[in-house]
């Protein structure tokens, strides 16, 4: 493995030639050493010990969810010497990436031929990772109170976004933009304030899975490299990801923010999607027990695909060519069909065999969540009750 390095040049930093800034030695003693960042102020590296307590704090009592509104102004990081984006990240080729096992989280992104992984647990503390796919600028974030990953093109009207912290929003995280100065919102991509208020962020497609199904499905992928200095930070938000997978959802007791929807519990675990003007959520646990999902949202057709073994929901169009296709899980090979041909396909939409073969279906965003986070956002929503039950409405 290479050495790995601090890749985050920041607003007022001394930076190195390449642009980037050496990890600090010692991160388990109290300090590192004052370093400046952001004008003149000393901002201190806390020992990771006490940075667990960010755990802890999770299981604190209930916040209202209008609390985080608060002048805002561009940060480097989120708190002092607290989570900062890595604007420049380094990556290894998938035979190098020691660092994964098969059952780590991983946020993928594929497009101009080339494929990325970045590490779940690196991407939850750091909030941010700025990167390019081939040309195009992309932001891959990562709110851990929502527990929502999203991936946006980080540009507008051709022009280029840098993002730095700013406050959180109904306990979601946002960010702003050097060039406007505009504010956005995580959990939507809408902006929220400044010059461009009201215009959304373009979604960059992306898939929330387990290393092991990323590696396999693009054996070429390149794989973000965590920072080094931070291991123990890392390994704290691997072991609360997989603490949040479905039916572990956290218990009323546990609750940090107050329930304003009850028709499931604050932080159980669903999947949200929009179509047609419409938003659904889909429950984690039933999409785990049913597996294959035949939908109509919006006037739109979808399918939800769960797929057990790397914990990975896809959504797409059940619209082909005109036709609207119903699919289902034949017994005992577990192979995902269309009734009407009997083709046979993929978790990513892909035709593999059968009439339809070299098909794709047109892919939906699904985002993985708290349920409390996405009926804040989407006041409207419904319920997914399972197959043949009519949707839970407020």
């Amino acid at each position: 493995m290479s050495t790995m390095r601090r890749r985050a040049p920041m607003l007022g930093s001394s930076m190195r030639k390449d642009g980037n800034l050496l990890a600090p030695s010692g991160l388990s003693a109290e300090r590192a050493g004052p370093t400046t960042f952001g004008g003149n102020e000393s901002w201190p590296y806390l020992r990771v010990a006490a940075l667990r307590l960010s755990v802890v704090f999770l299981a604190a009592a209930a916040v209202p969810l209008g609390a985080q509104q608060r002048p805002w102004e561009l940060r480097d990081f989120a708190m002092p010497g607290g989570n900062f984006y890595v604007r420049v990240p380094a990556f290894v080729d998938a035979a190098r990436a020691a660092f994964l096992t098969d059952d780590d989280r991983v946020v993928g992104i594929a497009g101009d031929g080339t494929a990325k992984a970045y590490p779940a647990d690196v991407v939850v503390w750091h909030h941010g990772i700025e990167d390019r796919i081939g040309e195009v600028p992309v932001f891959v974030t990562w709110c851990n109170e929502c527990n929502t990953a999203m991936v946006y093109r980080a540009q507008m009207d051709g022009r280029d976004l840098m993002f730095f912290h700013t406050n959180m929003v109904s306990q979601n995280m946002t960010f702003a933009d050097r060039e406007t100065r505009t504010r956005w919102q995580q959990q939507t991509g809408e902006a929220i304030e400044g010059p461009l208020k009201g215009r959304r962020l373009p979604i960059y497609p992306f898939v929330l899975t387990s290393w092991k199904e990323w590696r396999d499905t693009h054996p070429g992928t390149l794989v973000m490299e965590p920072l080094a200095g931070f291991e123990g930070l890392y390994a704290v938000w691997r072991d609360v990801i997989r603490w949040r997978r479905p039916g572990r959802a956290v218990g009323a007791s546990a609750e940090r923010v107050q329930r304003e929807d009850t028709r499931l519990p604050a932080y159980e675990p669903v999947v949200g999607v929009s179509a047609g003007g419409a938003q659904r959520s889909y429950p984690r646990a039933i999409l785990e027990k049913e597996l294959v999902v035949n939908d109509s949202l919006g006037g739109e057709e979808v399918l939800l695909l769960y797929v057990r073994a790397s914990d990975m929901v896809t959504v797409f169009s059940r619209k082909l060519g005109g036709r609207i296709l119903n699919f289902e899980r034949r017994s005992p090979s577990g192979d995902l069909v269309d009734r009407e041909t009997a083709s046979r396909w993929n978790a990513y939409g892909e035709c593999l065999d059968g009439p339809l073969r070299g098909s794709h279906l047109t892919a939906l965003l699904g985002v993985p969540q708290f349920w409390w986070a996405w009926t804040t956002f989407y006041p409207a929503t419904d319920v997914y009750a399972g197959m043949g039950a009519a949707p839970k409405r407020r």
